[in-house]
């Protein structure tokens, strides 16, 4: 009845919520040998079904996955790795393992899953099956444990499980022959008692774990552990350290590898002294590895490590993520006779008493160790201290000090280090000897030191002999460029250099062309929009050198257009960039490997877009030549009346010079030329006396020339013709040399208004008071004859003025006049 019920169950789950294929939040990477498909977060109800046969590695975390059916993974032959973690998993159907023939690792953590949920017989398939997580889930209801799984499993090397408070492991997790590994998670608070692992002492378990909350720990409750080389024991932030260290009691009389007590203080309860009665249970065991991070530690004492008989055995110290006092580190530390390795990283903020001052101090270490480590303390001494000869120290780190170190002082006595990390370190101002004793020195790491703001940087001086020094990272020091002599004693050994997040634009080409063994140049992050052909064949050339040579480009603002057209080839040929796949043009945030997809189609609009770019300029050149010739020819009333001087005459041949547009001609031909022809006036015009073969404008200009003046007939079409207001310019520039101001005279048909006129003629229209001819629109017609007749007389009148002849001839018609009139008064007078 009860299987029948799981199988209803199963079949109504399978058909509404099974996947039908892989969502698009799945990530798949594939390498030579292996196939990974990554699903997390991706709101899953149940297995996709489009999992890539080749598939050996399936995480599928964060999901909502209720149950596991039989035909779940049907075609995953090939799988190693399945991860089910923080899934809704509360029921897993027979069979649903049965395909998994190469399954290593399986984990099933954090779901629902009970005694209920499977069979044990469920795991029978997986004989290759060599770790295992089951923690987390809720077994610690019921308590009790799955020990039917551990009939099915014997294989397995490593046990990820949950407790609950007073559990007993029975017969059948002796079945777990060759276990190795045993992992207790645990949220709820429990005791562990030096009966909880009673039976196990057959067992060859050697690493040891607990995450877990204890309630009561009893020392000697991991005493059947006879074959621990490894513990390791965190309270998840419940227990004080020293509630926990009587646990080490257990382990008394044995030689450790590894024993870490970590994260074990209780929040809000300050910070913690170890003293002798605390360190008395570490005596007890000969440990090589001992990490005690993140314990709150403020302070050991002296009188406890004195009394710490097996601190011989310890070669590796972690004391990391505490709050011990910088000072009393070094006087503790060479209490360690054997200690190579020592780790005071990560110091936590406490209110702490005034430090002594201990500038200018000694500092002895001891002559086994090799590895220091200080990053993110609280140190104040950096730079002051002198460490004494003689010790072996090989690498150091005192990166990213709080407050902030300088590195304006000389470090003495570290003539054997290798490796140096100066990170955070302020180092506008370092002292140029700074390096001067570190000969060995082949590892350096200055990040966001500020180093780019430092005149001694950009000097030779500041690594001057380190001729063993390989590698130099100086990212994030606001580096606009490189002297080319700072790496110049690096020539032979410098294989390695970092400069990602500096603000450099180019390339430091005159560094890279001195370096002959470079392997890796990473760039990445700066602002460097493009390659030189210079820089990238050097980089081809150095590639071409040794096959391991890379850089790193990724970050850059490149920009993917025509100019750059023969770097963006380039980096689609070459195999020097690390991170091609990463390199984003800046202009549209596409990336170059996809813009190189359609290459040849970006080279051909690349060179349309160049004839493009030739025919528009060739357009614009002829633009701005027709302009020029258009403004030219505008203002060459100033240039032809610089450039030509006017024929000087005594007798000129024409009286005036009648400028008029075609338009214009009936009014001329009927009306100008017949009164001027009445009155003996001699007279040049376009259709009587210009010269065909000669240029319009020299005939104009030879026209006023020859001509006394110059009379413009002008009426709306006038203006419309350029050589009409091309000759009153002239005419007008004319009228202000040699004192022939009245050489104008202006005869308007229409009715015009002055702003209607060029700009020279405005200008002097007040001299020139053109004369109105009269018609039917501007006089009446009673009186039209008078005008006109008036206007005749005042041209006559113009015409005249200042013309020798005309005066002349007007002076004879007067003087025959008065002749006459007198003889015709003496013959009608009486005798």
């Amino acid at each position: 009845m009860w299987v029948h019920l799981l199988s209803v169950v199963g079949f109504f789950i399978w058909n509404i919520s099974v996947t039908d294929g892989l969502p698009d939040c799945c990530n798949i990477e594939r390498t030579d040998d292996a196939l990974q498909v990554m699903c997390l977060q991706c709101h899953l109800q149940a297995i996709p079904l489009d999992v890539p046969k080749k598939t050996t590695f399936l995480d599928l975390s964060w999901n909502n996955v209720k149950s596991l059916l039989r035909e779940s993974f049907n075609n995953l032959p090939f799988l190693e790795h399945l991860t089910l973690t923080r899934n809704k998993l509360s029921l897993i159907w027979s069979g649903a393992f049965d395909h998994l023939v190469n399954l290593k690792h399986l984990d099933l953590s954090y779901n629902l899953l009970d005694v209920s949920s499977f069979k044990g017989s469920v795991f029978q398939p997986l004989n290759n099956l060599r770790i295992f997580s089951i923690n987390d889930n809720k077994f610690y209801l019921k308590n009790t444990f799955p020990e039917t799984i551990f009939r099915s499993l014997p294989q397995i090397e490593s046990l990820s499980i949950g407790l609950f408070d007073g559990f007993i492991f029975g017969k059948e997790f002796l079945n777990l022959t060759n276990l190795k590994t045993l992992k207790f998670h645990q949220d709820s608070k429990l005791s562990i008692r030096n009966t909880s692992f009673k039976g196990l002492e057959i067992m060859n378990i050697s690493d040891l774990t607990f995450f877990v909350k204890t309630k009561v720990l009893e020392s000697n409750a991991l005493y059947p552990f006879q074959n621990l080389s490894s513990l390791y024991l965190n309270s998840r932030r419940y227990n004080d350290i020293r509630s926990v260290l009587p646990i080490i009691y257990g382990l008394r009389g044995r030689t450790m590898e590894t024993i870490r007590l970590s994260y074990n203080y209780a929040r809000n309860a300050g910070t913690v002294r170890l003293g002798k009665w605390d360190i008395r249970f570490l005596s007890t065991v000969c440990v090589r590895k001992l990490i005690l991070s993140d314990n709150a530690i403020e302070s050991i004492s002296i009188a406890a490590v004195l009394s710490w008989t097996s601190r011989g055995c310890i070669k590796y110290l972690d004391l990391s993520g505490n709050s011990l006092h910088s000072p009393q580190v070094f006087f503790i530390l060479k209490l360690f006779p054997s200690i190579q390795h020592f780790d005071c990283s990560f110091k936590r903020s406490v209110f702490l008493r005034k430090r002594s001052n201990i500038f200018d101090q000694r500092v002895y270490l001891p002559n086994s160790l090799v590895y220091l480590n200080f990053t993110h303390s609280q140190l104040t001494i950096f730079g002051y201290v002198n460490f004494v000869e003689n010790n072996n120290l090989k690498v150091l780190d005192i990166s990213y000090q709080q407050p902030s170190l300088e590195c304006g002082g000389r470090m003495k006595g570290l003539e054997h280090l290798t490796e140096f990390d100066i990170s955070g370190i302020d180092c506008s101002t370092p002292h140029p000897e700074m390096f001067t004793e570190m000969l060995m020195l082949s590892k350096l790491r200055a990040r966001e030191s500020q180093l780019g703001n430092s005149r001694t940087f950009h000097t030779r001086s500041l690594f001057k002999g380190l001729d063993s020094l390989s590698y130099v990272d100086l990212s994030s020091n606001q580096i606009a460029n490189l002297n080319s002599n700072t790496f110049i004693d690096q020539t032979e050994s410098l294989k390695t250099i970092v400069l990602a997040d500096n603000i450099m634009e180019r390339l430091p080409f005159q560094i890279l062309k001195q370096l002959n063994v470079l392997e890796m140049f990473d760039i990445r992050n700066n602002r460097i929009s493009s390659l030189t052909y210079s820089e990238y064949t050097l980089l081809h050339n150095y590639q071409s050198k040794s096959d391991n040579f890379t850089v790193k480009l990724a970050g850059n603002p490149l920009v993917c257009d025509c100019e750059s057209l023969d770097f963006i080839s380039w980096i689609g040929t070459t195999q020097a960039i690390y991170d091609k796949d990463q390199l984003v043009c800046v202009h549209n945030n596409m990336k170059i490997v996809k813009l190189l997809e359609s290459f040849h189609e970006f080279r051909i609009h690349c060179v349309s877009q160049f004839w493009l770019t030739v025919s528009t300029s060739l357009a614009v050149i002829v633009l701005v030549f027709g302009i020029v010739l258009r403004l030219a020819w505008r203002y060459s009333v100033r240039l032809r009346s610089l450039c030509r001087q006017p024929v000087e005459h005594d007798t000129y041949p024409y009286d005036i010079f009648v400028s008029y547009c075609r338009e214009d001609c009936r009014w001329i031909r009927e009306c100008l030329a017949t009164w001027l022809e009445g009155h003996d006036i001699e007279y040049s015009a376009e259709d009587k006396t210009f010269d065909t073969g000669l240029d319009l404008c020299d005939n104009i200009m030879g026209a006023i020339d020859d001509s006394y003046q110059t009379v413009f007939v002008v009426s709306c079409k006038f203006l419309e013709y350029e050589w009409q207001t091309f000759a009153m310019k002239l005419a007008s520039r004319y009228s202000f040399r040699e004192g022939r101001e009245n050489m104008n005279i202006i005869i308007l048909l229409d009715d015009m208004k002055q702003s209607e006129f060029p700009k020279l003629i405005r200008d002097i229209w007040d001299k020139i008071r053109p004369l109105q001819w009269p018609n039917e629109h501007n006089t009446d017609k009673t009186r039209l004859g008078t005008a006109r007749k008036l206007f005749w007389e005042k041209l006559l009148k113009r015409i005249r003025k200042g013309n020798k002849r005309l005066v002349a001839c007007s002076l004879v018609e007067s003087t025959d006049m008065t002749v006459f009139k007198i003889t015709l008064m003496v013959l009608m007078s009486p005798k």
